[in-house]
Formats: C-alpha cells, structure tokens, sequence
C-alpha cells in the first residue's frame, strides 16, 4: 500500500508531521496533527452463495454460479473480495473457496461443496420371450426394465416396474423410466411387440354344391379359405379333387399362422354318379306284330344302389297314337339322379283311310279295262297292304295307287280293302257297269239304232240294281 502509513496502524495517540508540496515551491511549514485512532483487529466476514440451492439430496442438474458475499463488522471496510464463479462441471462433491481481506490486512475465507449431475440415467429394457424369426410370439411378453447412474446414482423406486403383455397386438411399444439423485429423467422404449394367440380360422367349400337330400351328382372339388387377424397365414391347403362316387367322403385341411398356430376343418360328403334303374312292366303284351290296339298301362320299378330312390313315377296309361312313343316319365335317386325308361310304345287304336278318287261314283264304262286309282293311309302302324278283288296293289311312298281291272259284260264290283299293321282294315265297294254298243238291223234308219241303245242300257241298269238288291220301276 502506497502513501502515508494510514492512520488506523498507530497504535497510541501520537503526533506526526505532514509535509505538503506545493507545485512550484515546497511549502516549509509544518503542520503537526495530533490523530487519535482506535486500531482494527476483527476479521472479516465471507458468505458463498450459489445461484439456486440444490434438491432435497444435495444435487444441482445444470450448471450452478456462486458470488461471494463480504462485510467488514471491524470497521476498516473491504479491500477485495473474490468474484462470482460459475461452476459447470459434473462431479460430486465439488469445491468452491473464496477470500476476502480488510484495508487492516486482516482476511477471511469461505469454501462451497457443490455436487453436479447433468447426466440422465441409462435405462435398458429386456423382454421375455425374445420376438420370432418373424417378429411374433404366441404367449404373453414381460418387459423388464433396469437403470444405471455412474454419478448420483438411481432412486430405486424411480424405476418402471415389469409390464406384461397379454392380448393380441400387433406392435405395441413399452416404453421404461428412471429418475437419478439429481432428478434427471431417462427413458427407453422396446419396439414391436408383437403377440398372436388365436389360431387361424379355415373353411372348406365344396363345389359343386349339394343337388339334394346331401347328396352330389358330380365330382366334388375341395376348396380351402385360410384368415388370420394376427400373424397371418403361413399355410392354406391346396385344393383337393374327389372323382369317385361313394359314401361318407371326407376331406381334411389344416392351416398354420406365422406363430405355429394352426386349425384343422373337416368335411364330410356324398357323392352318387350312377342314375337309377328302371325297369318297366306292361299290363299285356302287345297285340299285333310289336303293337298295341288299345290303351296299355305301364308300371315302373325303380332302384338306386347308393342314394337310394328320391321319386318313382306312378303307372302311365298308353292311349295316344304313334309308333314307338317314349314313356315320358322320370325316376330320380336322392342325387337327383334321372333316369327314363328305354321302352317304347306302338299303339295303332283307329283303321286305315281308304279314299277312291276313280271313279267317284259307280259308272258305265264302255271298254273292256278301267283304272282304278285312290290312296291308303295309316297314321299309326302304317298300311300293310291293298287289294283290289283281292289281288294285291302296288302302293307309292305317299300311300296312292292305280290298278287297271278288266271288265266284262254288264255290272263288275270290285272290293277294294286297305289293311294296316296290326289288321285293321277299310274297304270300299267300286261298280263299274260294261255297256256293249248294239248294231243297227239291216235298213233300219239311224233314229232307230239309237232308240235300241237306250233300251238296252236301260236293261242293263235294271239287271245291276236288281243285282244290288234295289228295285227299278
């Protein structure tokens, strides 16, 4: 310290000299000053103060600044004093020292123990069981968490407990916790916990569906749907074929999920490809040459070796016309199945038609020959036959005919019979009268020749018609 000796280190009253200089002359005289001053012997006073005071376990988590607060209770006053100090640094423990000293020379000290942790805990997390080849498990998952503080250390009970993982899910995150001395927070989170529990679900379909009674008429292909809200599918059987008719048929189909779950479906079917059989008995045997000439009843046997008979048809009367009719009836197995009967029927009930067109009426006919020309049909069993005077006529495809007849003097009848398969026939009776021209005597005029004519017709008519059985007045 430079200058005069302060008066506060004299130790008694006492009289000293101060000597002035002046700027340009030193002043000589000497002014004595008697100075009574009372002598300081008491330290200082130092305080640390930091900027926050630490947690309830003596941590800081941020960086702390302290200043120094200095009084002098001796009187003298504060000569220095230490600055503020910011401390940063992490460690437990830490000092902060300060001095202060009095214009008497006296000092004082102070020191701070600070403890610094800005560092959260480390907190891991582990589960049980550990994820699959694909991520999943199929039992419940525990989360397990732990906590390590290399400085303040970790509040025990701070600590996440365990949480287990029960139901389905398909990526859940747990997420753990801890809180060290100094009240810094860690965290954690696991990722993608994934659980399936519940087994796929499976169906089978079989196609083509059921014709009745259970039953199929054709093979049956086996067609497996496979879901999974979880996991998903790992395996879907493949379609199955079944050709072969029988019985209680069975397919099976078993589905497994990416966890190992799996299910199994089972069906069971029948299947009857062969229709039944018929067999059908008649009330008579045909009549004639395979045909019937009146109405017939047929009555049916059905069987079905497998299925069994779903509908038999009742006895069928047979009373319409026609030629090889088929029996328009239908047994049916529980399948569905059909099966008709082979037989056929030919029924003929009504005669053939005979129509002459020549001559249409009975006639005179004055040459020795005459055609006689018509049609035969049957619309059944069909004409067998024509006679004319009982000798066979020949027939076209559509049934006509024409057959020359000789003729003699007089009336000529002639029967014409059509017969048709089953020997039902139709007749018709054609007159035809020969008149023979007669000649004139030797000189009689010509009015008398034709008068002769007509005498002679006229006897020829009355002989047909008494031939007939008429009498002509």
């Amino acid at each position: 310290m430079y200058g005069p000796p302060p008066f506060w280190r004299l130790k008694r009253w006492s009289v000293f000299a101060i000597n002035f200089a002046g700027i340009n002359a030193l002043v000589a005289n000497t002014v004595s000053t008697a100075v009574a001053q009372e002598a300081d012997t008491t330290s200082p006073t130092i305080t640390a103060v930091a900027s926050a005071p630490p947690n309830a376990n003596g941590w800081y988590r941020t960086s702390v600044r302290v200043r120094f607060v200095c009084a002098d209770p001796g009187g003298s006053g504060i000569a220095s004093f230490p600055a503020a100090q910011t401390l940063t640094t992490e460690g437990a423990g830490q000092g902060v020292s300060g001095v202060t000293r009095d214009h008497a020379g006296n000092t004082a000290s102070t020191s701070l123990s600070l403890s610094i942790d800005k560092t959260p805990p480390i907190v891991t997390a582990a589960r049980t069981p550990e994820a699959g080849a694909n991520g999943w498990v199929r039992t419940p998952v525990t989360v397990t968490f732990a906590a390590s503080d290399a400085l303040s250390g970790v509040v025990p009970e701070s600590v996440t407990p365990p949480i287990t993982y029960s139901t389905d899910r398909s990526n859940t995150t747990a997420t753990g916790r801890a809180t060290d001395l100094a009240r810094n927070v860690g965290s954690v989170q696991l990722t993608g916990i994934k659980i399936d529990t519940a087994k796929p679900k499976i169906t089978v379909s079989l196609l083509p569906g059921q014709t009745g009674s259970g039953w199929r008429n054709a093979p049956v292909t086996a067609h497996f749907t496979c879901t999974d809200t979880g996991s998903g599918i790992a395996s879907c059987p493949a379609d199955q074929f079944f050709p072969n008719e029988g019985r209680g048929q069975t397919v099976t189909g078993t589905s497994t999920d990416n966890v190992g779950l799996s299910a199994t479906v089972t069906a069971t079917f029948h299947i009857d490809l062969t229709p039944p059989t018929v067999t059908t008995t008649f009330s008579r045997p045909p009549d004639v040459n395979g045909w019937y000439t009146s109405p017939v009843t047929a009555s049916f046997l059905c069987t079905n070796a497998l299925s069994g008979i779903y509908a038999r048809p009742e006895p069928l009367v047979i009373s319409v016309e026609g030629a090889n009719q088929p029996l328009a009836v239908t047994a049916l197995d529980r399948a569905r199945n059909a099966t008709a009967p082979s037989e056929r029927v030919s029924l003929d009930l009504t005669p053939p038609t005979l129509v002459i067109t020549s001559p249409a009426t009975s006639i005179e006919v004055a040459s020795a020959s005459f055609t006689i020309t018509g049609s035969a049909t049957d619309v059944a069993a069909g004409i067998a036959g024509v006679t004319i005077g009982g000798a066979p006529v020949s027939l076209q495809t559509d049934g006509s005919f024409a057959f020359p007849v000789s003729l003699t003097e007089g009336v000529n009848s002639f029967a014409v019979v059509a017969t048709d398969h089953v020997g039902r026939s139709s007749s018709q009776t054609v007159m035809l009268t020969r008149t023979t021209p007669l000649s004139p005597p030797a000189g009689a005029d010509q009015l008398d020749h034709r008068r002769a004519v007509r005498v002679g017709r006229l006897g020829l008519f009355r002989a047909g018609c008494q031939q007939l059985g008429f009498t002509v007045g």
